[in-house]
């Protein structure tokens, strides 16, 4: 017969149930994961805390465990590391006894216990003294722990120092194999890492240099660190933020100096950590809080890659009301051992007593079942481009494409008054880059703008312009009054009951809707664009052009014509595409100086035309792009979106509203988009969100994973700032004025 002991735990933590199942010729199933309270709070003794676990070499395989007994609540009450044993695995344990006590100092706290290489044990404490001052000290055993060497201190005196439970580490490879590495943290005016290594088995110990601070890393920046020797001789370690994330730095010299902090891809709250390699199997285990605020749950993982991906994730422990915390791994035979504490999360901290928990299972458990946890996807940061952005038929719906067809974001539909067609530009101040501008479908009177914010694309703002809006065909924005400081929105309008008797007129719509001016009329005009086609129109004209393209292929070029309180709309050159049914200007072609005009016609087919930057060969058809016979091109934008030396041709297919996206020389470089019952039926090309928008955190002159990371992380937390060239974890003028010249491509 043989007696299997369960003990099982109510989360008040003040006392345990022992319950005694009899099974008759059944053996104890070593393979069962079980927990017990290796340490339970009581009276005078309201936390225990910050323990480690060592196998002795005795007949009975007897568990040692070492931990924080505080007499108080806090970190800084009075406390002795007590140790007790355990002979049946971890589910009993004996009568705790004081293992080191804080003698004259404030508290004895946070224990390490490891077996080093040449077979005795080691034992690592932090000792507070009065006031600020915090120092590690070093103890060795060389007869199974029945007695203890002298301490020896290990950190610098005077400073405060810290070194969390289960932080030694013993190379095995390597110029310097046998050497111990214990990660360590110092409070100055930040947090900060560093190791301190010894290569004479802790008789003397070195300092290693610092970890780099975390730019915007705040007073957390990288602490409580860990490290794990990886299979190649590097060290990770590995440490707590405020970040949202754990992160890792790397040593190449076997622990005396580390890169910069970089995140790895678990989510952990400010919270502490624990990782270790698997002696069998060389892979790390990791055991963390996953969670953005609290510190729960209490989540295991395996990386079979050093840390790149985590697999078999699953909880521990997973009350929302409870905190686990200061781990600790320990791998005795095929068995996987774990100390933490259990802390009620809410309430004084008076009346949360906290107890050591230990955790057992077989090394197997941890390979079975649970989630992968990969590496993200990156946000979508693309260096000096643009998104692409179209207006659906039937409900107006507006959505946003990046130039891999990846739809990002939609929003805007109105079944009832649906935007019609749209244009991109920065015609306000109201905040950071560009507006997207729509026509909207109105049954009275009245033109709406609806400039969205970048970085909202759900913010409420518009614009009403007092015109009658029946007649409206097409939208474009530009810079065509230099007089008013900011861009303008320009739009087609009908003055009578008749669409034949067309005009082109500009608004100012920063804060409010202002007519700029008088306008020529014109006939029949379908499609208008703004650019810089001309740097010699005549003196007086302000600001870049307007085209405006009527319906037998005339393309009438407007300047603007400075007057007092405003600009009049002066037609004063012209030229001929025939049929043409939408136009856009754009830098296409390298070898030209300056942009060209770039028209679709009705055949599907698009011209391009010099400018006047051409000296000489202005409004001349350059080449041509021919379209396919079905599904034909009808709407014409262009914008650099895939980062090019020069700007894109993007397209509407007419059938289906597909979008396709030329280079200059009308190679067909992608296509996307398509949905015949919902169609694109106007299109236009900007940065209308930092979802697009360049941020080199690391000033190396690339985007990469680091800073993609930042600014999903700034995103995630609310936080005002895209790119922070002064590194000061703030947006200021200089960051913005950065910012606004990656968006015109002067940067």
């Amino acid at each position: 017969m043989e007696v299997r002991i369960l003990i099982m735990r109510s989360f008040s933590l003040v006392s345990f149930l022992l319950v005694l199942v009899l099974f008759s010729g059944q053996a104890y199933s070593a393979e069962a994961p079980f927990w017990s309270i290796a340490a339970p709070a009581g009276v005078g003794n309201p936390r225990n805390s910050e323990g480690d676990i060592v196998e002795l070499n005795d007949v009975d395989g007897t568990l040692l465990f070492a931990y924080s007994a505080f007499y108080g609540p806090y970190d800084g009450s009075a406390a002795d590391i007590e140790a007790r044993t355990s002979t049946d695995g971890g589910h009993t344990w004996s009568a705790p006894y004081i293992l080191q006590s804080k003698g004259t100092a404030t508290n004895v706290m946070s224990a390490s216990l490891s077996r080093l290489q040449s077979g005795e044990l080691m034992f690592i404490y932090l000792e507070k003294g009065n006031g600020s001052a915090c120092r590690g000290w070093v103890r060795k055993s060389y007869d199974e722990a029945v007695t203890w060497t002298t301490p020896v201190a290990m950190t610098p005196a005077g400073g405060f120092y810290g070194i969390n439970n289960d932080r030694i580490l013993q190379l095995s490879t390597g110029p310097n194999a046998g050497r111990i590495i214990v990660p360590t943290k110092v409070m100055e005016e930040v947090r900060r890492s560093f190791v301190m290594y010894s290569d004479d088995l802790g008789a003397t110990w070195t300092q290693s240099a610092k970890v780099p601070d975390i730019p915007g890393g705040g007073t957390q920046n990288f602490n409580e660190p860990g490290a794990v020797e990886l299979s190649n001789g590097r060290l990770l370690m590995y440490g707590r933020t405020s970040m949202g994330w754990i992160y890792s730095s790397y040593s190449e010299d076997q622990g005396e100096t580390w890169s910069a902090p970089e995140p790895m891809i678990l989510v952990s709250p400010i919270a502490p950590m624990t990782m270790e390699m698997i002696p069998s199997t060389g892979d790390l285990m990791m055991v963390w809080n996953e969670s953005n605020q609290y510190r729960t749950p209490l989540r295991v993982a395996i990386s079979q890659d050093e840390g790149a991906r985590w697999e078999h994730a699953k909880n521990i422990e997973d009350d929302p009301n409870v905190g686990y915390g200061y781990t600790s791994i320990t791998f005795v035979g095929d068995r996987v051992m774990m100390t933490y504490y259990d802390q009620p999360i809410f309430g004084e901290l008076d009346d949360r007593p906290t107890s050591e928990i230990f955790f057992s299972a077989p090394l197997s458990y941890f390979y079975e079942g649970g989630e992968t946890i990969e590496p993200p996807e990156p946000p979508r940061i693309v260096a000096m481009q643009q998104a692409i952005a179209t207006v659906c038929e039937t409900d107006g719906e507006i959505r946003l494409y990046e130039n891999d067809g990846h739809l990002f974001n939609s929003f805007g539909a109105d079944a009832i008054n649906p935007n019609i067609a749209l244009a991109v530009g920065d015609v306000t101040e109201l905040n950071y880059g560009s507006e997207i501008i729509t026509i909207k479908q109105l049954s009275e009177p009245g033109k709406t703008y609806k400039p969205l914010d970048g970085t909202d694309l759900n913010a409420d703002w518009s614009t009403t312009l007092s015109v009658d809006n029946r007649y409206l065909v097409d939208v474009d924005a530009g810079n065509t009054n230099s007089l008013s400081g900011n861009n303008e929105a320009i739009c087609i309008v009908s003055q009578n009951a008749s669409p034949t008797n067309t005009m082109v007129e500009h608004h100012s719509v920063s804060g409010s809707s202002t007519r700029l001016g008088n306008s020529p009329w014109m006939t029949n005009l379908i499609a208008v664009a703004s650019g810089d086609v001309d740097p010699s129109s005549p003196e007086t004209a302000t600001g870049v052009e307007i085209l405006a393209l009527d319906n037998i292929g005339t393309v009438h070029i407007l300047y603007c014509e400075s007057r007092d309180g405003g600009a009049d709309l002066v037609e004063y050159d012209s030229f001929t595409c025939a049929n043409g049914v939408d136009i856009a200007i754009g830098d296409v072609n390298s070898v030209n100086d300056g942009p060209e005009i770039v028209i679709v016609n009705s055949s599907g087919n698009i011209k391009i035309f010099s400018t006047a930057h051409s000296q000489g060969t202005a409004y001349i058809e350059i080449s041509q792009i021919t379209g396919p016979v079905s599904n034909k091109n009808f709407r014409v934008a262009t914008g650099n979106i895939i980062g090019s030396d020069v700007d894109e041709i993007v397209t509407l297919g007419q059938d289906d509203g597909l979008i396709r996206v030329y280079d200059g020389n009308g190679t067909l470089l992608t296509s996307f988009g398509d949905n015949a019952s919902h169609q694109n039926i106007d299109l236009d090309v900007g940065p209308v969100t930092p979802l697009v928008t360049a941020c080199d955190s690391d000033h190396n002159g690339i985007i990469n994973f680091y800073d993609a990371k930042t600014i999903a992380d700034n995103w995630l937390n609310d936080i005002s700032y895209i790119i922070d060239i002064q590194r000061d974890g703030k947006m200021n003028i200089l960051d913005f004025r950065t910012l606004a010249e990656y968006w015109r491509g002067e940067f």
